[in-house]
């Protein structure tokens, strides 16, 4: 009868467990595709001169200034992301928008990518890294980094220090 009871437990315990496991999985799976092509519109508060690190492999970034002390993001992502990671850190936002890598050059040619306005205080310290982006940067007060490997760059009205490779 112990046998019975235990493996009456184990198939009444387990199966339900295995199902909860392999929804789960599911919907993550979908959470990470869910993003390309979808709209953005996002915001948070963060203090009047934040550190702003952004990785954004394909598209085009338009960052600009206001007087708040918040980071919002809006726009579109591209065809390509598989994953938008905005968030908090501390004094240091991030904005990283992760992309398929299918081809030899770690992109799909030809497929659009993101098309974004990112609003920042401009007293923030600026880090940007791209792969395949255009940059248009304007009245940032503090340090502007930007690392681009293909794209145009254009910063207006830049303060304090500006690197660019």
């Amino acid at each position: 009868m112990n046998i019975n009871t235990k493996s009456t437990f184990l198939h009444t315990f387990m199966a339900p467990l295995g199902a909860k496991v392999l929804l789960t999985t599911a919907l993550l799976s979908i959470a990470t595709t869910a993003f390309a092509g979808e709209k953005v519109d996002k915001t948070i508060d963060t203090s009047s001169s934040p550190k702003v690190d952004i990785e954004h492999i394909n598209g085009k970034a338009d960052i600009r200034v206001w007087d708040k002390s918040q980071v919002r993001v809006t726009g579109e992502l591209g065809d390509q992301t598989e994953e938008f990671i905005f968030e908090r850190r501390g004094d240091v936002v991030v904005i990283h928008v992760e992309v398929e890598r299918h081809s030899k050059s770690g992109l799909n040619k030809g497929k659009d990518g993101d098309d974004l306005v990112i609003y920042i205080p401009s007293a923030s310290d600026l880090h940007y890294t791209a792969v395949n982006a255009d940059l248009i940067a304007e009245g940032i007060t503090k340090a502007v980094d930007v690392e681009a490997v293909n794209g145009d760059v254009t910063l207006k009205n830049i303060g304090e220090r500006v690197e660019v490779e």
